[in-house]
């Protein structure tokens, strides 16, 4: 009776051993690999847009074209409900961030026949800028009427595309008198040793 038993809890734990086996193979299979990031529809059937987990690095001329580039090597794919390979559908937009153009918004999106609404995905990627760069520490600032107003204190970062500081090669277009309150924009820009300019960031400044 004993051996009966014994052998009839061996069988048991052996089944749910392979069991959860399969469940682990099943789950592992499903997630997405080392190299890509897998989303599908909202229901959870439908298009799957494929991405890779690292892209190549991209200068702010060849950005244009990451997304052709991506797709004819194969690291972009697009497979709709029934299978069928619908790469040919993807379309690319990427813009700049509007703080740090050294990082590009790219969105890869899809629409399958199935799909109420297109599959995308969003990423950041870095840039390599062939021209300088300046970051103001935020859009707007208030500040006390008839206090000093140096508009470089609210620069945190002016280098060129070697990464060199030229906050002192920056120039400032507009004025701001903090005699007179109310609201003022100025435009700053940085200017590199080979005449490059950086895209004009502006800061509002509210006098109060």
């Amino acid at each position: 009776m004993n051996t009966f038993i014994t052998r009839f809890l061996k069988v048991v734990i052996s089944v749910v051993a392979v069991a959860n086996l399969i469940l682990l193979l099943a789950l592992d299979y499903n997630l997405p690999g080392e190299a890509t990031e897998q989303i599908g529809s909202a229901a959870g059937i439908g298009t799957t847009l494929s991405l890779p987990s690292r892209f190549p690095a991209v200068t702010d001329l060849d950005l244009p074209n990451l997304g052709k580039k991506l797709i004819e090597a194969g690291s972009v794919k697009a497979v709709d409900a029934d299978g069928n390979d619908i790469t040919d559908r993807i379309v690319f937009e990427a813009e700049s961030d509007k703080r740090d153009e050294r990082i590009a918004v790219c969105t890869f999106s899809v629409q399958g026949d199935k799909d109420k609404e297109p599959v995308s995905i969003t990423v950041n990627v870095p840039v390599t800028l062939n021209r300088p760069v300046l970051i103001l520490e935020a859009d707007s600032v208030m500040v006390a009427k008839d206090t000093v107003f140096d508009p470089l204190d609210y620069v945190s970062e002016a280098v060129d595309a070697s990464g060199v500081n030229i906050i002192d090669n920056t120039s400032v277009i507009g004025e701001v008198d903090t005699s007179v309150p109310g609201t003022y924009q100025i435009a700053l820009q940085a200017k590199d040793t080979n005449g490059y300019i950086s895209d004009p960031k502006t800061l509002t400044v509210v006098v109060s």
